[in-house]
């Protein structure tokens, strides 16, 4: 049987946001979404590997903690397929 896995995403300030809107544009929810979302695939759906990246992940490499960079998750799961 193949292999399931998951990659979620859930940032509640984005950078970007900060420099350009006002403070209410910030999400509220998406942390904690992200957060439901990846314990039901693991869980539940029963995937072998679940990714959760919020606004708090731990630093991957020397990239940024938050992973509104596109390397930031490619790295972490090539780090993972290397093990």
């Amino acid at each position: 049987m193949g292999r399931n896995w998951a990659i979620v995403v859930g940032i509640n300030h984005y950078e970007n946001l900060r420099r350009r809107s006002p403070p209410q544009a910030s999400l509220n929810f998406a942390k904690r979404d992200a957060s439901v979302m990846a314990t039901w695939f693991q869980q539940e759906a029963k995937f072998n590997q679940v990714f959760l990246f919020t606004d708090d992940s731990p630093a991957i490499a020397a990239n940024s903690p938050i992973p509104n960079q596109e390397k930031s998750v490619e790295t972490k799961v090539k780090d993972h397929n290397t093990q």
